[in-house]
């Protein structure tokens, strides 16, 4: 699990506590400062936990923040989770098992909530699509991935990561050259009728929530 909390210090807690509700709790997440001195103090509670890692850095974007982490992880599937965001409790057991069962998935991802400071809460797709995609439908937007997803080690290797030089649209970009590897396809799971898992915030804020297909 890749946490970057710049900027989101005031939410990582809400962040990693819904990793350690995972059911499934075989997990390494490492957290990565990007330079912002107010994530130490909001991670150090959690770092007696042994699967939690802080990374502490000069700013450099997220890109680069994101590479940093990885290259410091060491499992080789990789989940995405931005630091003021939540997952829910069934999120790894629900999508690891597409990726361990089926070599040509290069991806799986899920729909999720939008809660906090908006005026109605709402998924990221509120539209139909297929459970799964292709190169030209990602490509196209027709296919929507949303950031808190998980991919495979090796193939994000292959490619060299986040391209640093990016400050917009850099999952997409990430999401499209996963895709031009050669997969037959990605996964996506439906999102939960759930409501909200968190009160209002200052910010809008995403919680992924996933069933399975």
């Amino acid at each position: 699990m890749i946490v970057p909390g710049y900027g989101v210090a005031a939410f990582l807690d809400d962040a990693l506590t819904s990793l350690q509700r995972q059911t499934l709790p075989a997990w390494e997440a490492v957290v990565i400062d990007d330079g912002d001195p107010a994530v130490a103090g909001t991670v150090a509670p959690f770092l007696a936990d042994p699967r939690i890692r802080l990374c502490q850095t000069a700013n450099h974007g997220v890109s680069a923040a994101r590479n940093t982490a990885i290259a410091a992880s060491h499992a080789p599937l990789i989940a995405l989770l931005d630091g003021d965001d939540l997952f829910r409790p069934t999120y790894l057991a629900t999508l690891l098992p597409i990726l361990e069962a089926d070599p040509t998935v290069r991806l799986a991802t899920c729909n999720a909530r939008i809660f906090g400071a908006v005026t109605g809460e709402r998924h990221c797709v509120e539209h139909d699509q297929p459970t799964r995609g292709t190169w030209l439908s990602v490509l196209d937007r027709s296919f929507n991935i949303y950031i808190g997803s998980i991919f495979r080690r090796a193939d994000f290797e292959t490619l060299g990561g986040f391209d640093e030089t990016m400050t917009h649209a850099e999952d997409l970009d990430l999401w499209v050259r996963l895709m031009a590897l050669g997969a037959r396809r990605i996964m996506s799971i439906r999102c939960c009728a759930n409501t909200a898992c968190a009160p209002a915030r200052p910010l809008p804020r995403h919680c992924a929530c996933c069933a399975a297909a």
